[in-house]
């Protein structure tokens, strides 16, 4: 089976990443946990779900930016509670915010 030219720039990509990531630079990566059968990365729930910046994923989710960076570049792992939380946002970002606040979770751009 022949590889697509697309599937070998992602793998490349993915090596670059990677080495830059051991030599202990920032990298872009999608730093993805696992709890009960479910992929959390909270990279993807922050950007491509939600659109929201690190700092107003953190306010609107009252989470700590140094944590969400730390589990967004793996420097450290969320514990079950937490992950447990991020299914939440997963599945329900609008009632999550809505019991942290009173009120409707504002619109997303």
């Amino acid at each position: 089976m022949k590889k697509d030219e697309n599937d070998i720039d992602v793998i490349e990509e993915g090596l670059k990443e990677a080495i830059r990531f051991a030599e202990g630079k920032e990298t872009e990566g999608r730093v993805t946990y696992f709890f009960a059968d479910q992929q959390i990365c909270p990279r993807e729930i922050r950007e491509k779900m939600l659109g929201l910046t690190r700092k107003e994923f953190c306010e609107w989710f009252l989470v700590k930016v140094h944590n969400q960076r730390n589990w967004e570049t793996h420097k450290r792992t969320p514990d079950d509670v937490t992950l447990a939380f991020y299914a939440m946002i997963m599945k329900k970002p609008k009632v999550v915010y809505q019991v942290l606040h009173g009120k409707p979770m504002p619109t997303i751009h």
